[in-house]
Order: C-alpha cells, then structure tokens, then sequence
C-alpha cells in the first residue's frame, strides 16, 4: 500500500466513520474501495433521499448539483 492510498483510506475513514466503511466493503467485496465509487455511492443514496422527499427529477437534480440524466440513469437501475 502506498503512502498515498494510505493517505486516501485514512481521509475516507475520518470523512465517512468507521460504521460506513464497514458497511462499504461488504457492498463493494474484494475491491479496493476508490474514493471515486464512495463518492458515487454518496451521490445515489441522496438521490434515493431525495427522491424519497417526493421531489421532482427537475428539482432534485438541481439540488444535488446533477443533470436530470443522471436521476433517470438511477431510477433505471434502480428498476432492474
């Protein structure tokens, strides 16, 4: 492990705690957990938050700072 992935986890672990971490690498197994994929996993559960609130797709992809593409792309995969 580089001094930078290092560097990366321990931002991770402080940002997100240790409880979500956790809960993280069950959901994504094997694979080294990218900040990347942690920052998509955030960005669909407060679309699910949102879209929950019974918000629009509109109004909800302009709270969140996403194109209305993407809130459809959620609820497509959501779906499957």
């Amino acid at each position: 492990m580089t001094a930078r992935t290092i560097e990366i986890n321990s931002y991770l672990l402080s940002y997100l705690g240790e409880e979500k971490i956790i809960e993280l690498s069950t959901l994504f197994g094997n694979e080294p957990i990218s900040f990347a994929s942690v920052k998509r996993y955030i960005k669909s559960q407060k679309i699910k938050q949102e879209l929950a609130k019974q918000k629009s797709v509109k109004k909800t992809a302009k709270s969140i700072g996403v194109h209305r593409s993407t809130i459809y792309r959620q609820l497509k995969k959501k779906s499957q």
